[in-house]
């Protein structure tokens, strides 16, 4: 009798240590947790196509136009990165049907992004609703200014691509990092019946090339 007392009592302890013990491990039980995060903010200047002289190089020496034949009066056009890249100072003077100048300089990427042509512009002028303005001088006639005024032409060309006087948006041109196109602007007065009786002057409007990060 004492002996099934005692085989009681030990299995009645044991069941306890078997709960005490389930508790104490439920009770140290935790999770650790890592909430993480991370903003990532590009330098703006690492982004850099500028107009250069070189092909090869970051230059800005003056461009020299190629001119059709030597009576053209041709000025050498300035670059300028100092802010917005921007080409200046071209300019000629015609005297007869077929002539032409054209200034061959570069885009040069500089920065540390691929850059893409995304856009060629043609600005209107001074707020008006024409990309090219013909203006008489004293003693022309209007009339026959406007009819040649027609007959001159202006065109950017970008690598094999050629643009007139209409905004182009542009896919999947690239430009890569240290390395430039070649950008060619010409001027040209097309072979017509037209002629006008006195000097005339004729302004294009800002053409701007648009190169972003992004396609």
């Amino acid at each position: 009798m004492n002996n099934r007392r005692t085989k009681i009592l030990i299995i009645v302890v044991l069941a306890i240590c078997i709960v005490q013990l389930s508790v104490g491990f439920a009770a140290f039980s935790t999770a650790l947790n890592i909430n993480s995060s991370l903003k990532v903010t590009p330098d703006s200047s690492y982004f850099k196509v500028n107009f250069s002289s070189s092909a090869t190089s970051l230059a800005t020496n003056q461009i020299v136009p190629t001119k059709s034949d030597s009576k053209i009066v041709a000025t050498n056009a300035v670059l300028d990165n100092t802010n917005d890249p921007t080409i200046s100072n071209i300019y000629a003077v015609f005297t007869e049907p077929g002539q032409f100048v054209e200034y061959s300089f570069y885009s040069f990427n500089s920065g540390k992004y691929l850059a893409y042509l995304n856009e060629v512009n043609f600005r209107n002028i001074d707020g008006e609703t024409v990309t090219k303005k013909c203006t008489p001088l004293i003693g022309a006639r209007d009339d026959l200014v406007q009819a040649v005024c027609g007959d001159i032409e202006l065109s950017v060309q970008i690598g094999p691509t050629l643009f007139k006087s209409t905004n182009n948006n542009i896919n999947g041109h690239t430009l890569a990092r240290e390395s430039s196109e070649n950008v060619k602007v010409k001027i040209i007065y097309k072979n017509n019946d037209h002629w006008a009786d006195g000097d005339f002057e004729v302004s294009f409007g800002k053409i701007t090339l648009d190169y972003g990060s992004v396609d």
